[in-house]
C-alpha cells in the first residue's frame, strides 16, 4: 500500500493516495511499525499540501522531520526540510495565495507566517543543505543549492544566487545528473544575463 501510495502521490493522484496512506498510518500506529508510517506520513503531508490545507500539511511534514532527526534519518529529514523551503518560498516569493482555497484555517496560517515566510524559506533551505553536506548526499545537497540560489535571487541577494548556483552545477556534474544539471545551468545563465 505504502509503494501504490507513493506511486500515486509521484503521479499528481492525491485523491487516491490518500486513503491508502491514511491505512498505512493507522496500521504503523496501531502495531509499531513506523518504518513504513514515518513515509506515509510523510507523504499525507504531501497530499495535505496538495488539497489546500498548507497549516495541517506543514504541521505534518514538521512531524515528520522530528521523527526523522530523532531517529538519525538525515536524508529523510533533509528532503522534507528542502520540501518546506519550496513551500515558504511560494509563500514568500510567488506569492500563488490565490491557488490555495482559502479556509479559515489557510487564512489564519497565511496571515501569521506571510511576514515571516520569507525567512523560514530560507532556514528550512539551510537546515536541509546542512543536512544533505552532512551525510554526503550529493545530487540532494545539489537540487537544494540551485533552488537557495534561486531564493536569493528573488530577494535580491545576487552574489549568493550566483554562488549557490555555481556550487550547485558543480555538485550536480560530479553526480552525472543531467536533467538537474541542465536545469540548475539554465538558472544560472538567466540570473548572470539581468
Amino acid at each position: 500500500m505504502l509503494l501504490q501510495g507513493f506511486s500515486f502521490v509521484s503521479s499528481g493522484r492525491f485523491k487516491e493516495a490518500e486513503p491508502l496512506l491514511r491505512k498505512v498510518v493507522s496500521y504503523s500506529n496501531e502495531y509499531g511499525a513506523e518504518i513504513i508510517g514515518t513515509p506515509a506520513q510523510a507523504l499525507l503531508g504531501i497530499v495535505t499540501l496538495a488539497s489546500g490545507n498548507i497549516r495541517d500539511g506543514v504541521r505534518i511534514l514538521q512531524e515528520v522531520i522530528a521523527i526523522s532527526k530523532a531517529n538519525e534519518r538525515q536524508y529523510v529529514a533533509a528532503i522534507f526540510e528542502y520540501i518546506l523551503g519550496k513551500v515558504y518560498l511560494e509563500m514568500s516569493i510567488e506569492r500563488k495565495i490565490e491557488r490555495v482555497r482559502l479556509s479559515v484555517r489557510n487564512v489564519v496560517f497565511l496571515l501569521s507566517n506571510f511576514l515571516r515566510a520569507s525567512k523560514k524559506a530560507e532556514n528550512y533551505f539551510t537546515d536541509a543543505m546542512d543536512l544533505a553536506n552532512q551525510i554526503g548526499a550529493k545530487l540532494l545537497a545539489g537540487q537544494i543549492g540551485a533552488d537557495l540560489g534561486l531564493f536569493y535571487h528573488r530577494t535580491g541577494k545576487e552574489e549568493k544566487a550566483k554562488a549557490y548556483i555555481i556550487e550547485s552545477i558543480k555538485l550536480l556534474e560530479r553526480c552525472g545528473t543531467n536533467a538537474y544539471l541542465e536545469e540548475a545551468k539554465r538558472m544560472y545563465q538567466s540570473i548572470a544575463i539581468k
